[in-house]
């Protein structure tokens, strides 16, 4: 279970940026405040 404060596990990720579609890995953002948002499926029921 994810523990605030703790340190999130080593990935990367296809991201849209500026338009464009790009690799983004949590190393290259080292120092920098990051909010991770995980957004499971369009359309769920809630």
């Amino acid at each position: 279970m994810p523990v605030i404060d703790a340190p999130a596990p080593r990935f990367c990720t296809q991201a849209v940026h500026l338009g464009k579609q790009t690799t983004v890995c949590l190393e290259d953002l080292r120092g920098k405040w990051v909010l991770i948002l995980f957004y499971g499926n369009d359309f769920t029921f809630v």
